[in-house]
């Protein structure tokens, strides 16, 4: 199979990078084949949970040596593409194995053909296993191989009808990552893009602008990850003031790491910044770029990217629509349990904590907050409502949407209605999970106005299949589950699905704040940026 033969051919080509110099021209082109077997079976993945993290461990080292091996062919370049290359697989394979649907952007008939032709290739695979038992084995082996044929043509017939109906789907079913050449078109002359890739042995880091790319060698994961959680706990604890020793040693020390070395290569007036694992719950911007403390914030504009090559489908999909004719919409202070005083009914039927009728999803729900918190209460964003009141204030135009209290409900965020909007700000709890990204979302009101429970969990599968042509999606008040597994995907998974449902920006908090600063904070925010339109 698929997996057997990139298994092979990655060693092979480790065994050439390591030990026969004079053959690594050889070892790049088995590590490329290995890498196509491996992407061609990524749409397939199935089996247990074990089977995936092998599929997984076996995948993630062929990208590294493939990468190594460019590298010390002095090649930075065709190694950051790589690195985007596995970037766009590991989205794919989080939510392959979060078994994340996605419809949007889909012809139904074909996606409905696609999932029975995977399911009976399962089950053809299956039998061929069984026939070699029999008696007739050979036989029914030949006759098994020659049904699996077909379905493999088949497949790739709708696959290829997809991609010409669904362009935006076969982009994130079948990404195809920028070369360096087009990478650097992406750039003007004002913009740098920072791209990290964290290792066991070190970290890679990489400045690209339109006329250079350049790669330098950084400590390892291990070291990087433990400074990036010393950052992120003191911000989840509200201490990031200068005057505290403490927050000036740990923000110095990861500076020191991330952005000395690269200093001089930070050209222009803005970073675009690409992380890696647990970099990506530090905002960039607040690290210190010199002695006395000033942040890159304060001397550039400074932007996230789940990856480089994010960047040309985000400018494509913006070419391609009409701007909205509305200005803002505002889904707020949520309803959350049926203890809560805006419930008309008796109170001997009211209940703290989440519903205990619980759909599928529901249940999505009460893992992601089992991973993110300690109980399963969800307070109420009080200072929300004085939130939504201040941003709309502060934004221009007349076309404004507010919707509070029970209004800010699921069915409300999924009926298209907030398409008609430009900015589409949600305050309500954000769950980002890097356990479990697949159960990354948001909270909406779980319960009717009767206190009847109801599907109030907008999740990442529903987020991947919103339509919002949006320019600006905010994501105010949010909590983080930063566990073992720091791979930053369930952030990558929520922003990345935002963008891939049309928002061509996405503003999100990294820990848990305090629903008063938060109001403040947005209320700030939204002067600012209609004082500059």
């Amino acid at each position: 199979g698929s997996v057997s033969l990139a298994e092979s051919l990655g060693s092979w080509a480790e065994i050439l990078r390591l030990h026969h110099r004079q053959n690594r021209p050889f070892a790049a082109k088995l590590y490329e084949e290995a890498l196509e077997a491996l992407e061609a079976q990524t749409a397939h993945l199935g089996g247990t949970d074990d089977g995936r993290s092998v599929f997984r461990s076996q995948h993630a080292d062929i990208w590294r040596g493939y990468t190594e091996l460019l590298f010390g062919q002095d090649n930075p370049g065709g190694a950051l593409e790589v690195i985007e290359r596995s970037r766009a697989q590991s989205l794919m394979e989080m939510l392959v194995r979060g078994r994340v649907a996605i419809r949007n952007g889909v012809d139904r008939n074909l996606l409905e053909e696609m999932q029975l032709l995977k399911r009976s290739l399962v089950v053809k695979f299956d039998n061929r296993v069984g026939v070699l038992t029999q008696s007739n084995g050979t036989l029914g082996q030949t006759t098994a191989d020659s049904e699996i044929a077909k379905i493999i043509v088949r497949q790739n017939e709708v696959d290829a009808a997809i991609q010409k109906t669904s362009p935006r789907y076969a982009s994130l079913a079948k990404p195809k990552a920028l070369t360096i050449r087009e990478i650097q078109a992406l750039l003007d002359e004002d913009t740098t893009l920072i791209e990290y890739m964290l290792g066991d042995a070190h970290t890679r880091v990489w400045t690209v602008t339109p006329y250079s790319v350049r790669a330098y060698e950084l400590p390892s994961r291990m070291s990087v990850e433990a400074r990036a959680r010393d950052v992120y706990s003191l911000l989840s604890q509200n201490r990031c003031l200068e005057s505290d020793p403490e927050w000036r040693r740990a923000i110095t020390n990861l500076a020191n790491i991330l952005v000395a070395p690269i200093k001089k290569e930070l050209k222009g007036r803005r970073l675009a910044v690409v992380s890696d694992g647990a970099l990506q719950y530090i905002p960039f911007g607040i690290l210190p770029i010199d002695d006395p403390g000033t942040p890159l914030i304060a001397r550039y504009e400074v932007i996230a990217l789940p990856s480089a090559s994010v960047l040309s489908l985000l400018r494509s999909e913006r070419a391609r629509r009409r701007p909205p004719v509305n200005s803002l919409a505002v889904l707020a202070d949520p309803v959350f349990d049926s203890s809560d005083e805006r419930v008309k009914h008796d109170d001997s039927k009211r209940q703290k904590g989440i519903p205990s009728t619980m759909t599928l999803t529901s249940e999505r729900l009460m893992r992601s907050i089992a991973d993110a918190r300690q109980s399963d209460h969800l307070p109420r964003l009080i200072a929300s409502r004085r939130e939504a009141s201040a941003i709309l204030a502060a934004t221009p135009g007349v076309r404004k949407m507010a919707a509070l209290d029970f209004s800010a409900n699921r069915p409300r965020a999924i009926g298209g209605q907030l398409a008609k909007y430009r900015i589409v700000h949600f305050a309500t709890h954000a769950l980002l999970d890097s356990s479990h990204p697949e159960l990354s979302g948001l909270v909406l009101s779980l319960v009717d106005p009767e206190g009847n429970p109801q599907n109030g969990f907008l999740s990442l599968e529903d987020i991947y299949n919103l339509n919002l042509p949006v320019d600006l999606v905010v994501l105010s008040a949010c909590e983080t589950a930063l566990g073992k597994q720091i791979d930053g995907e369930g952030l990558v998974g929520l922003t990345r699905g935002f963008m891939y449902a049309g928002a061509t920006r996405v503003v999100a908090s990294l820990w848990k704040m305090d629903d008063v600063a938060s109001a403040e904070l947005m209320a700030r925010f939204y002067r600012e940026m209609g004082e500059k339109q």
